[in-house]
């Protein structure tokens, strides 16, 4: 009987094994053709005054054209047995334009590439007070982000996990600052059914050798829905001129500094005008 037991427990083991392993299955390659392999999986705490503390931003680059699958990321603790689903801070309706709670189908601040990818950057809160009764640290010491089938939660069956990374340290990754003096001014376009939105700024020329590009945002002023950003690819551009397809009555604009360093500025930095 004992040995039965002793057997018993084993295959309980191999079994619950198994299914943590199936769960967070690494596949070895991007499984479909169709969507762009998702990459450049960074972390970023946000260490500021406008900052709990707690908040780690999650930056990665996926096709924007990805509506087929849902990404979840998990934080890694030394004292946690398993892998932590950490859910994404959720923003209200009201926020900005350059909150950074991305979506690929372009609502809610998707940063969009030239190269057919959208930046997207995800911001959690590692201070859950669920894992501080469990009794986890609050600084995760790596994460990944799990990609399943649209829909689908953070304990369903993996399409694709990214590489573990780990968080970049805050004390040497200076955030960009935020541009001022920022106005938009809306044109009339040649096109039929599109206007033209001019946008202008100003960044302090000390930050130049910081900057790598910036994303003009335009949306409704009151709720940050359908989002629309247009990537500008000069450190020293100071303006630029973007065509959408409706019209822009009520709607406003946010210019987002992209450093060298891979961070976007705080939403809390990006200023946000009515376009004219």
């Amino acid at each position: 009987m004992a040995r039965f037991s002793n057997s018993l427990s084993v295959m309980v083991v191999l079994i619950a094994f198994i299914n943590v392993a199936s769960a967070f299955y690494i596949v070895n390659y991007w499984p479909d053709n169709s969507v762009k392999q998702p990459k450049h999986f960074r972390a970023y705490p946000q260490d500021d005054v406008n900052s709990s503390g707690c908040e780690v931003e999650i930056l990665f680059e996926r096709d924007f054209n990805d509506q087929k699958y849902d990404y979840h990321i998990f934080a890694n603790y030394d004292t946690a047995d398993e892998p932590q689903y950490v859910p994404v801070k959720n923003y209200s309706e009201s926020d900005k334009l350059a909150v950074v709670n991305a979506t690929p189908q372009g609502q809610r601040g998707a940063y969009f590439r030239p190269n057919g990818y959208t930046l997207t950057p995800l911001m959690i809160e590692v201070c859950n007070p669920n894992y501080i009764s469990l009794r986890i640290p609050l600084t995760p010491k790596s994460y990944f982000v799990k990609v399943v089938h649209a829909g689908k939660g953070p304990d369903s069956e993996a399409v694709y996990v990214s590489n573990t990374f780990g968080a970049n340290d805050a004390a040497t990754i200076v955030p960009p600052p935020g541009v001022t003096q920022v106005v938009a001014t809306h044109k009339q376009s040649q096109h039929p059914n599109t206007n033209l939105v001019h946008v202008k700024w100003h960044l302090d020329t000390l930050f130049n050798d910081q900057v790598r590009g910036y994303f003009v945002l335009i949306g409704p002023a009151k709720g940050a829905k359908q989002v629309q950003s247009f990537y500008v690819d000069n450190a020293n551009a100071t303006e630029t001129t973007v065509e959408i397809g409706y019209f822009v009555d009520g709607y406003a604009a946010s210019v987002v500094v992209w450093s060298k360093d891979g961070v976007l500025t705080n939403p809390d930095l990006a200023p946000q005008v009515n376009i004219q």
